[in-house]
């Protein structure tokens, strides 16, 4: 099975900003995105190998509820997220 990297950008429900219990929680299960937060939204910008996008998307956010916390929306990169 073939492996590619997939970009995206996940945004949390009902999460307006980044705490330090948050950012320890997400980066202790998730090590493939980077958590970010502006004009009241947080975000989290995965760089992820899986063998298609779907399972790229479907994974993390297994992972984000794993976590805690729940999804918004998903965003993929302009690319379609394969690299």
């Amino acid at each position: 099975m073939s492996y590619a990297n997939h970009s995206f950008t996940v945004t949390l429900d009902r999460v307006d900003s980044v705490t330090e219990q948050m950012a320890e929680r997400i980066y202790s299960l998730i090590g493939d995105a980077l958590l970010s937060s502006s004009n009241g939204q947080v975000r989290l910008d995965f760089d992820r190998k899986a063998s298609s996008y779907s399972e790229a998307v479907s994974s993390a956010i297994r992972d984000i509820h794993n976590a805690g916390y729940e999804v918004a929306s998903v965003t993929p990169s302009d690319d379609r997220g394969a690299t």
